[in-house]
C-alpha cells in the first residue's frame, strides 16, 4: 500500500515537473535569470498548495538558509495566518494582495524553522497559475519585507498627525506661496490666505503700517537673504469689525526641483495680545494704587525664609532685592516683635493660616513710628499639601490709626452723653423689617442685637399699643415724613412704666425713591414728666389755699379783724420788754389785757396763722408777713418806747414765734 502511495507521488511531481517545464519555456517571464533577481520573494505551491520553488530573496525574507528544508515540506494551507476562508480564496484562483505582521517566534511554533527572530510587516500578492485551458495548476506568492517603508511612512503619517494635532490645540494654520507663481495655497486649517490669492491682494486685508514689513520680508525670503522669517500683523476682520493680530513663520522651501516656495503658519495671537496689554495695565494699574494708597505687596519664600516686596522702603523700593527675616525684625518696634516674630513662625511651618496683624514700624524713609496693617494667605502648596509660598499686604494706616482713636473717642463721648441724658439711637430698615438700637433695653443695651416690631409693641403700655403700631405701619408703607411719637413702656431693666418720646426721619432712599430706611432718638422722659405732674399737683393745691384764704379773709368783719391782732401784738411787744439778768416783769394791767383780749384774737387768727406757717407758702408769705412786723413794730416803739424808764432794759419783739 505504501509502495503504490509512493508511486503515485512520485507521478505527480513528474507531471507538475514536466508541465511547469513546458510552462516556464513558453514565459519568458520565468526564465531562471529574471526569476533569481526579482526585487521580490517568489514561491510557487502546487495546487494542493505544497511549495516547489522559492527564490533567494525569499530565503533571506523567511531567514532560511538551505532551501531543501522548506521546498516539498512546507504547505501554505497549513500557514497559521490562512484561515478557512482565505483557503478557500487562493483555491477559487482570486487575486489576493495581504498585508498583515509576520511574527518569527509563532511561525517556529508552527509552521517551519527558522533563525529570525523579530517581526516583519509582510506584504504578499497571490497569483493563481493556469494552464490555457484555464485550469489552476499552482499559486504563486509576490512577497516582500516592506518593514522599514511601513515604519517610515508610518513615522511620517504619525508626525503629520502630531503636527496636525498640534497645530489644531494652538488653533495654528498654515499656507504656501508659490514664487514662480506668484500666489498663496492653503495647507492646513483655516488661514486668512486663500487659494489662488496674490501678495498684493494680502497687502489690502494687512493693517496699513503692516504692509511695508511684510513685503520686505517676503523680498529677503525671495533674493535668498534669510532662510526664515517671523512677523506680526493686523488683519482686518469684516465681523467684529475691528483689526486681529495673526504671528506667522515662513520658511524657504526648495524641496522641489524648479519649484521655489515659501511655507509658512499663521497662528491667531489676539488673545494673547490683549491679555499682554491688559496685564501690563493692571500691573500699572496696581503701582499707581500701591503708591498712592501707601500699599505693599510681599511674598514670603517658606523654603529660603525670604521676603520679596514691592514699593517697600525696608528694601529701598528694589523689588528684586530679598529681604531676611532678621531685616524686617529690625525696624519693628520692640513692644511688637513678638507679634511678628510669630506671625512669621507660623508662616516658616507652612501651616494653613491667614496672617492678619497691626504693627509699628521705622525705616530710614520715615521720621517716626508707623503704624502698618499686614495681612497674608497661603497662595502656592508642594507636592505634599504644605504651604511653600506666602502673599499679601502691608499698608501704612498711621492717618488712619488716628482717625480711629480720633473716632473712638467721639463715639465714646457721644455714648457717653446717650447713656447719661438717657437717649438712646435706633435705625429701622424696611426691607429686613429690623431695628438697630444703641443704649435701648428692648435689646438688652446691645446694639448688634436686632430688635423687631414685636419687641417693641409687647414692651408698649396697653393704652399705648395702638399709637405705637400705627407708627411702625406708617414706616412699612415708606411714609416719607418726620414724626414723633410719645408713649409709655417697660422692661425687665425698669420697675414702672417708662415715658419715651420717639422722633424718626427717613434716612434713605432707593433709586424709585422710596424710603428704605428710617433714623432716630428715644429720650426717656419720665423724670421731667413726673416733676411736671407734681409741679401741677403743687399749683392747683396753692391755688386752692390762696381761694380758701381769699373766702376767710372776705367773710370775717374788719372791726372785728384788725383791732384784736393789733391790740395783741402790742401786747406781745410789751410783754418781751426785759432786763438782762433779771426776770421778766409785767404790770397788772398789761395782764389783764392779754387774759381779755388774746383768746379772742386767737380764735379769729389762728387759721390765718396756721396758713402762714404751712411749708408750701410760708416762703411766699414771709415777706408780706415781716412788712407788716416792721410796720407795727415801728408804731408800737414810738408810742411805748418814752414810757420805758429804765435804761438798762430793751425792747425786743417777737411775732407769731418769728425772730
Amino acid at each position: 500500500m505504501e509502495q503504490l502511495e509512493r508511486n503515485f507521488c512520485e507521478e505527480n511531481e513528474k507531471n507538475f515537473e514536466k508541465e511547469m517545464s513546458k510552462l516556464l519555456h513558453e514565459q519568458i517571464l520565468f526564465s531562471e535569470s529574471v526569476y533569481a533577481h526579482l526585487p521580490m520573494g517568489i514561491e510557487i505551491y502546487d495546487a494542493k498548495g505544497i511549495l516547489r520553488s522559492i527564490n533567494e530573496r525569499a530565503l533571506r525574507m523567511y531567514g532560511v538558509d538551505n532551501p531543501k528544508n522548506v521546498v516539498g515540506t512546507v504547505n501554505l494551507f497549513n500557514s497559521p495566518y490562512c484561515d478557512a476562508q482565505l483557503k478557500t480564496r487562493i483555491q477559487n484562483g482570486e487575486d489576493i494582495i495581504l498585508e498583515f505582521e509576520y511574527d518569527f517566534d509563532r511561525i517556529n511554533k508552527e509552521y517551519f524553522s527558522t533563525h529570525n527572530q523579530n517581526t516583519m510587516i509582510y506584504e504578499v500578492k497571490v497569483v493563481a497559475i493556469r494552464n490555457k485551458e484555464g485550469t489552476i495548476l499552482a499559486h504563486m506568492l509576490l512577497t516582500n519585507d516592506v518593514t522599514s517603508t511601513k515604519e517610515a511612512e508610518f513615522r511620517t503619517e504619525e508626525n503629520k498627525k502630531n503636527l496636525e494635532m498640534a497645530m489644531e490645540a494652538a488653533n495654528m494654520s498654515s499656507w504656501v506661496y508659490n514664487i514662480h507663481k506668484k500666489e498663496f495655497g492653503s495647507l492646513y486649517g483655516n488661514p486668512i490666505v486663500k487659494d489662488n490669492m496674490t501678495l498684493e491682494e494680502l497687502e489690502k486685508m494687512l493693517h496699513p503700517q503692516d504692509r511695508m514689513p511684510l513685503t520686505r520680508l517676503f523680498s529677503r525670503l525671495m533674493n535668498n537673504e534669510i532662510q526664515q522669517g517671523q512677523i506680526n500683523v493686523r488683519v482686518f476682520n469684516e465681523h467684529e469689525q475691528q483689526y486681529r493680530h495673526y504671528e506667522s513663520r515662513m520658511r524657504l522651501s526648495s524641496q522641489h526641483l524648479g519649484k521655489l516656495l515659501i511655507v509658512g503658519t499663521q497662528l491667531d495671537v489676539t488673545e494673547k495680545i490683549r491679555m499682554t496689554k491688559k496685564t501690563q495695565d493692571l500691573l500699572a494699574k496696581r503701582e499707581i494704587a500701591m503708591r498712592v494708597s501707601n500699599i505693599v505687596h510681599w511674598d514670603f519664600d517658606v523654603q529660603t525664609r525670604k521676603f520679596e516686596s514691592y514699593n517697600d522702603p525696608v528694601n529701598d523700593y528694589a523689588s528684586e532685592k530679598l529681604l531676611t527675616v532678621e531685616k524686617y525684625l529690625g525696624v519693628i518696634h520692640p513692644e511688637d516683635q513678638s507679634l511678628v516674630c510669630d506671625a512669621i513662625q507660623t508662616m516658616a511651618s507652612g501651616k494653613e493660616f491667614n496672617i492678619n496683624f497691626t504693627c509699628r514700624m521705622q525705616t530710614r524713609h520715615d521720621e517716626s513710628w508707623q503704624y502698618c496693617n499686614v495681612i497674608g494667605v497661603p497662595f502656592e502648596h508642594g507636592e505634599n499639601g504644605e504651604v511653600i509660598r506666602f502673599t499679601g499686604f502691608r499698608q501704612n494706616i498711621s492717618e488712619l490709626h488716628q482717625l480711629d482713636e480720633e473716632l473712638r473717642e467721639r463715639n465714646y463721648k457721644m455714648e457717653l452723653t446717650f447713656k447719661t441724658v438717657g437717649m438712646s439711637y435706633w435705625d429701622f430698615d424696611i426691607e429686613t423689617r429690623q431695628y438697630r438700637a444703641f443704649n435701648d433695653p428692648i435689646n438688652d443695651f446691645d446694639p448688634e442685637k436686632a430688635i423687631f416690631p414685636e419687641n417693641y409693641l409687647n414692651a408698649a403700655h396697653p393704652d399705648d399699643t395702638a399709637s405705637v403700631r400705627e407708627n411702625i405701619e406708617n414706616m412699612l408703607r415708606r411714609t416719607d415724613k418726620e414724626f414723633t411719637l410719645q408713649y409709655r413702656s417697660r422692661t425687665k431693666w425698669d420697675r414702672e412704666w417708662q415715658t419715651l418720646i420717639v422722633t424718626g426721619i427717613p434716612a434713605e432712599r432707593n433709586k424709585k425713591g422710596l424710603v428704605t430706611r428710617y433714623t432716630g432718638i428715644a429720650f426717656n422722659n419720665t423724670k421731667w414728666d413726673k416733676m411736671a405732674r407734681e409741679l401741677k399737683e403743687m399749683k392747683e393745691k396753692a391755688e386752692l389755699s390762696d381761694r380758701l384764704k381769699s373766702a376767710f379773709l372776705a367773710n370775717m368783719s374788719h372791726e372785728i379783724r384788725t383791732p384784736p391782732q393789733c391790740h395783741c401784738r402790742i401786747l406781745r411787744t410789751h410783754g418781751q420788754l426785759r432786763r438782762p439778768g433779771r426776770k421778766r416783769r409785767i404790770h397788772e394791767h398789761h395782764r389783764i389785757q392779754q387774759r381779755t383780749i388774746a383768746p379772742a384774737h386767737q380764735r379769729y387768727t389762728r387759721p390765718l396763722e396756721d396758713r402762714i406757717r404751712n411749708p408750701r407758702t410760708q416762703k411766699r408769705k414771709i415777706q408780706s408777713c415781716q412788712s407788716m412786723y416792721r410796720t407795727v413794730h415801728h408804731d408800737t416803739a414810738q408810742n411805748h418806747e418814752p414810757r420805758c424808764h429804765h435804761p438798762d432794759r430793751r425792747y425786743a419783739p417777737r411775732l407769731l414765734g418769728i425772730s
